[in-house]
């Protein structure tokens, strides 16, 4: 998130050593639901981030590639804007 750009984690490793050691309970929540491949993608318009979009797979063997990150900025980029717009009219 303190970069604003999507990130891609195509072979999650929540062994210890790792990234997750200061998270044991989302270690075991991704061994638990059998996640191995992430993307997260900032919900961002008008320079303002609203939230993450988090794409996890766990059935489907192959892990995410380049082309689904893209796919996901674009579909995250659109809802974006709707959030963004519905944001604006509520106010």
């Amino acid at each position: 998130m303190r970069t604003g750009k999507a990130h891609l984690e195509p072979h999650l490793d929540p062994a210890p050593g790792g990234w997750i050691d200061d998270e044991p309970a989302r270690a075991q929540k991704i061994h638990q639901y059998g996640m191995h491949s992430l993307m997260a993608v900032p919900i961002c318009a008008r320079d303002t981030l609203l939230g993450m979009a988090l794409f996890v797979r766990t059935k489907d063997p192959i892990p995410f590639q380049e082309s689904d990150l893209l796919l996901a900025e674009e579909l995250v980029s659109r809802a974006a804007l709707s959030l963004d717009n519905a944001r604006q009219y509520a106010c």
